[in-house]
């Protein structure tokens, strides 16, 4: 005995079965145009090839600043000390390598003779930019952003935040122009990072060197209370309250020379950073030029061309059978 179940899947299939032999033509005809279209996908899609590098971001050296925090709340000064040194986050040196502050003086900058099918030229011809944008604007300028904006579809940047490390790679069909871009992309945050480090590294010395001199004054005077109290009471160890008021005056001093310690500390690190001698960039895979290009799939594109020909006519068969 057939079950109803087994009856509606039989009526269904031999549907299905009905549809198909009706509408072979149509997806016949879908499934050849799909492969057509593929083969020419496959047969003109370029090859790319993609030069990578991982660098990782200096944390940059600070200046341990919380001793002389505390001591200086003492005295009223604790929101005047500012900067604890440079950070720099793996997430903005990423958000630079795609900025147009780092790549215009790449695209303009002309590629190295060794830079084979292109010596001499610039990415904006290569990209073949397009002069787009505002008419007042000059014609180079305009090419020189739409070549940062095709460069940027051809970067890609990933950042590790636990090992503050990030992965840039540059596709192009050149696989000298893809080295050659990813070596100046580095080289031009290395020097960007530099700069920065050294501005703020530069600020803070003089902000340093302008809270020295106040603060000697500062230690002079509590010095000249210590020696006029010792004039005036030669014998103040034998005086409990004198004792007592001679200790005070000597931990003020104390306190006050710490601060200043702490404040030519922080000046003569602040000028070690004004000239680094360590890269702010740390290259851990450095760049090799690529020598395969990336795999092109062309069966994968074959075969979603065939059923998607074969979707597109399914389709239109549908649409004809409810138009009759």
């Amino acid at each position: 005995m057939v079950s109803e179940t087994q009856v509606e899947w039989s009526l269904s299939a031999s549907d299905v079965r009905g549809w198909l032999r009706t509408h072979r033509n149509f997806l016949v005809g879908g499934a050849l145009l799909g492969l057509l279209a593929g083969v020419t996908v496959a047969l003109f899609r370029p090859a790319l090839y993609r030069a990578s590098t991982i660098v990782l971001v200096s944390s940059g050296s600070s200046a341990d600043l919380s001793q002389l925090r505390g001591l200086a709340s003492q005295f009223g000064l604790a929101g005047a000390l500012g900067g604890t040194g440079e950070q720099f986050p793996p997430e903005l040196v990423a958000g630079l390598a795609r900025s147009p502050f780092v790549l215009l003086p790449i695209v303009r900058e002309p590629l190295l003779d060794s830079v084979r099918n292109a010596p001499g030229r610039t990415l904006v011809v290569l990209l073949k930019a397009k002069a787009r944008g505002p008419a007042d604007s000059p014609e180079e300028e305009r090419k020189a952003v739409d070549a940062v904006r095709r460069l940027n579809r051809v970067i890609d940047v990933a950042v590790d935040r636990k090992t503050r490390s990030i992965s840039l790679s540059v596709r192009s069909r050149w696989p000298e122009v893809s080295t050659a871009v990813v070596r100046r992309v580095v080289a031009a945050l290395d020097s960007v990072i530099f700069d920065v480090a050294r501005q703020r590294a530069a600020a803070e010395r003089r902000s340093m060197e302008a809270r020295i001199a106040p603060q000697e004054r500062r230690l002079m005077d509590a010095e000249a209370r210590v020696a006029e109290f010792v004039r005036g009471n030669r014998e103040y160890r034998i005086s409990p309250e004198l004792t007592f008021e001679f200790e005070r005056l000597q931990r003020v001093v104390q306190l006050q020379q710490q601060v200043l310690v702490s404040l030519v500390q922080s000046r003569e690190q602040a000028l070690s950073r004004e000239m680094p001698s360590a890269p702010s960039l740390t290259v851990i895979e450095p760049v090799v030029q690529p020598v395969l290009p990336e795999p092109r799939r062309r069966a994968m594109i074959l075969v979603f061309s065939v059923f998607a020909g074969m979707l597109i006519g399914g389709v239109l068969a549908h649409l004809r059978s409810l138009m009759a």
